[in-house]
């Protein structure tokens, strides 16, 4: 669960804070939702955000060789132990090859281990060992404090209405088929 809600933090807290005060305003003076919608791009606002978050865990975990996306793969590992490396790019909608490439890293600093899956041979299972643990600790303290910071000027109320709409945007997007949408989007559409 933090997981979830740390990673939908991270990807969309810049569009509530920086555009907290537009957005108030436009609903105020609009009641239509789509047009809202259709006239905020998530896309340059989350991105702002998942940068300055990305800097400041880096900055915080620089000392122990760990990168940001290694902190996100280890807390999921733990959270789920005993999940493949298909179950983690799945579910952090990133990469394989990536993943593949962070797990060998936190293998190499004692964080993960991978174990044959004794049903099937060819697929691995990931586990975080006790020193992993401690890594958690810190990584829950360092978010803790990041939500703090970016949530600070948000009622009770307007951070549980943040915390769930991430979390449903996050899974709409784990779950849309980008070919699907792509060719949707480009379907008779000639540039140049």
């Amino acid at each position: 669960m933090f997981l979830d809600l740390s990673f939908f933090i991270l990807k969309l807290q810049d569009l509530l804070i920086v555009h907290k005060v537009a957005i108030i305003d436009y609903v105020k003076k609009s009641k239509d939702v789509k047009s809202l919608v259709k006239d905020i791009h998530f896309g340059r606002n989350y991105g702002a955000m998942y940068r300055k978050t990305t800097m400041f865990i880096r900055e915080c975990f620089k000392p122990f060789g760990v990168t940001f996306a290694e902190m996100i793969i280890l807390t999921y590992v733990l959270d789920y132990p005993g999940t493949s490396q298909d179950d983690i790019a799945r579910n952090l909608a990133v990469d394989k090859t990536a993943i593949a490439r962070s797990i060998k890293n936190l293998e190499t600093l004692g964080l993960l281990v991978r174990k044959e899956n004794f049903e099937n041979q060819r697929m691995k299972m990931v586990y975080a060992t006790p020193k992993a643990h401690e890594y958690k600790a810190h990584f829950d303290k360092v978010m803790h404090r990041w939500n703090e910071i970016l949530l600070m000027d948000f009622s009770d109320e307007e951070q549980e209405f943040i915390l769930s709409a991430f979390a449903r945007m996050r899974r709409q997007a784990i779950e849309a088929d980008i070919e699907i949408e792509v060719a949707r989007q480009n379907d008779g559409i000639e540039l140049g």
